[in-house]
């Protein structure tokens, strides 16, 4: 992964910042632009049949400032209910079944991050859960997080079908527990759609709607400095220190470094939706 990212990088070297191949789902059309000699999207032509959405990015890259769908957002924030509950999972995927009833690969939850609001994006209260020990963690993660969450409000999490797929993993699981599992998963909103949805755009998301993009253009925040700085590192340690031979000091390193990463994703959500807020 890392090899073909640096590949890319050196190829395509020769393009200014604020490309054609920029464009979402611009495929076979920024070939083609190349092709003419288009390479900057500010040059693209008002004839070129842009999708609505690369419209809108054409837009704000030649004002050089935010698309902002006022009243696509305000819809976003009015479905909302209190309490709210930003939610997000860690999890290992090993090739090797580790526990009765699991398949290769399959997502198993070690970890989650829950910031809950009792109303107005203020106070948030913090709680987490973080796996011990090499016996199957789903059984200890699925009490505590039915505990956290009530039975009402709106769960936020940010890519939904992450958290969705897991979730049902879960119900076929736990058959106890799918009634309630699934309330959970009907409640549930996409802090991912504003963006995905381009309801909300900055030309320095160059057509990207991750968080880790997101976050620092609206709030100039980020994961930098940080030991571990995305999931599938965090799946990783915690794999390591957990399944295999490690100092004591080291394990206990790696899972507050664990706790500092999962946390910062549920406190970006917040960070987001406060400015989203400000600018309905």
């Amino acid at each position: 992964m890392r090899q073909s990212f640096w590949l890319k990088e050196l190829c395509w070297a020769f393009l200014p910042s604020r490309s054609v191949f920029e464009l979402y789902r611009g495929g076979q059309k920024a070939f083609d632009l190349l092709d003419q000699g288009t390479v900057a999207m500010a040059d693209i032509p008002d004839s070129f049949p842009f999708t609505p959405i690369q419209r809108i990015q054409k837009e704000a890259v030649v004002k050089n400032s935010a698309h902002i769908d006022k009243p696509a957002l305000q819809s976003f924030f009015a479905q909302l209910k209190w309490p709210l509950y930003f939610m997000d999972f860690e999890t290992i995927s090993p090739a090797v079944s580790l526990f009765d009833g699991t398949r290769p690969y399959q997502k198993i939850p070690f970890q989650f991050s829950l910031h809950v609001i009792a109303e107005g994006l203020e106070s948030p209260q913090h709680y987490s859960f973080l796996a011990e020990g090499p016996q199957d963690p789903r059984p200890a993660f699925l009490k505590e997080l039915k505990r956290l969450i009530g039975d009402s409000g709106t769960v936020i999490v940010y890519n939904q079908t992450f958290e969705e797929n897991v979730l049902e993993q879960l119900a076929v699981s736990f058959p106890d527990d799918a009634v309630w599992i699934r309330n959970v998963i009907d409640r549930m909103v996409d802090l991912l759609v504003p963006f995905r949805s381009f309801h909300y755009y900055h030309p320095d998301q160059k057509g990207s709607a991750s968080i880790k993009v997101v976050l620092p253009i609206l709030t100039g925040k980020g994961y930098e400095g940080m030991a571990i700085s995305e999931g599938e590192g965090a799946s990783q340690e915690f794999y390591r220190v957990t399944y295999h031979d490690v100092p004591a000091e080291e394990r206990a390193q790696v899972r507050q470094r664990l706790e500092e990463y999962c946390q910062l994703d549920t406190q970006a959500m917040i960070d987001i939706m406060l400015k989203l807020n400000a600018l309905t």
